[in-house]
């Protein structure tokens, strides 16, 4: 199925520019990182886009999803019209190194061990 855009497949950025906004954009702030239908325009077999402008774009949906998985954005898309959509990474905040590590699984121990059992 093809997707009825004038601007079909147009990326709106490139990966080092991600990866810069990444690093340096405010918590909030929006990037559109593509425009038209991501899932057909990065498949070989029905994307519009000459082939090394296909594997940019593969290369950007990647580190847009590799970025998503490690809670760095949310990745949202806003429809245009008919199979047309912006693809947006959202900034979000800046997790510490602790709150990375900090189990959501993690409990206390509830019973003493030998070296503080004074009993």
């Amino acid at each position: 199925m093809t997707h009825p855009s004038a601007t079909s497949g147009a990326s709106t950025t490139d990966e080092t520019t991600f990866c810069a906004w990444l690093g340096r954009g405010l918590v909030g702030s929006c990037l559109a990182y593509h425009q038209g239908y991501l899932a057909s325009d990065v498949d070989a077999a029905t994307s519009p886009l000459l082939p090394d402008d296909r594997r940019k774009l593969v290369s950007l949906a990647g580190r847009a999803r590799w970025a998503a998985e490690r809670g760095l954005v949310d990745l949202v898309q806003r429809r245009l019209g008919p199979g047309v959509y912006t693809y947006l990474a959202v900034l979000r905040r800046r997790r510490t190194v602790l709150q990375r590590q900090r189990s959501p699984y993690r409990t206390k121990r509830l019973i003493p061990t030998a070296e503080f059992d004074h009993g």
